[in-house]
């Protein structure tokens, strides 16, 4: 048995939006989307199904970061269009403020 607390534990689990099944990127990822694709789903069941847990499934962004930066170049960008500290800010800020009623995937 849990023990009681007056704040909720958060379990905090970065996906991407190319796993997501209703509104996936116009680019080609079906290895990496297919990879990621639980990820929204697990979530949101821990969500509904563990009352005393905040689980949230968070899309960091198109982040300026190895990965995103070579795929932006593969489609002849510059860089990712966001950035590590405006990413990592969301997602403190999600965090600390998120509820269990209001967020479940971001």
């Amino acid at each position: 048995m849990h023990e009681l607390t007056t704040i909720k534990p958060v379990f905090a689990i970065l996906g991407s939006g190319a796993g997501a099944l209703g509104r996936q990127p116009p680019v080609p990822s079906a290895a990496y989307g297919a990879s990621k694709s639980i990820i929204p789903w697990y979530g949101v069941r821990i969500n509904a199904e563990d009352e005393w847990l905040n689980t949230f499934v968070i899309d960091p962004g198109w982040v300026q970061i190895d990965m995103g930066n070579g795929a932006a170049k593969g489609w002849g960008l510059e860089s990712a269009p966001d950035t590590i500290e405006k990413s990592t800010s969301g997602i403190f800020e999600l965090i600390i403020t998120g509820t269990k009623e209001k967020i479940a995937y971001i």
